[in-house]
């Protein structure tokens, strides 16, 4: 025996709507997250972690980026995907390496390295100008936690690189609560 259901809206008991289907049969649920990019370019001191400022909302629900600090604060604990693009450039050529990282309540708590070259970009090869890292995963988040973002690179003339007219948004972060 198969019966139909129709509503359009979901709430719980207080009356909190939870989730809406519109006349097309679109489900729309009340989920938390938030899109960030970087706003235009960054300078870098070679080998020393710099948190990353100046970053743009683009879209938000249910989640606030704190732009005085330069900081995510979590408002609700669950698991969150996450997915943190990074462009560096080096005016010299001459990027050596480069370190992405994400902390958790101003402790390291997840990243990636990108070794370019090995020798201190002294005798670099390859000339490197632009480094492109993407870390995406599923974490878990507790209510109050405060997520920054941090870069550590080796060269000279290092830039966090937020984007041109030709390559908009080259650095973004996302935060989506998934569970």
């Amino acid at each position: 025996m198969t019966s139909i259901l129709k509503v359009d809206q979901i709430q719980n008991a207080a009356g909190t709507a939870g989730l809406t289907i519109d006349s097309s049969g679109n489900v729309d649920v009340s989920n938390r997250f938030i899109g960030l990019y970087k706003s235009g370019n960054q300078s870098l001191t070679t080998d020393t972690y710099t948190k990353i400022t100046g970053w743009t909302e683009d879209s938000s629900s249910g989640l606030t980026w704190d732009a005085t600090n330069n900081k995510l604060i979590v408002d609700k604990s669950g698991s969150y995907l996450i997915n943190f693009s990074l462009q560096i450039y080096s005016s010299s050529n001459n990027l050596n390496d480069v370190r992405q990282v994400v902390y958790r309540n101003g402790t390291e708590f997840f990243g990636t390295y990108a070794m370019i070259v090995s020798g201190g970009g002294t005798s670099d090869p390859f000339d490197l100008r632009h480094s492109h890292t993407t870390i995406t995963n599923i974490f878990n988040f507790e209510e109050d936690d405060e997520l920054e973002l941090y870069v550590l690179a080796q060269g000279s003339g290092l830039f966090v690189y937020g984007g041109d007219g030709a390559h908009p948004r080259s650095t973004g972060f996302s935060a989506l609560r998934v569970g």
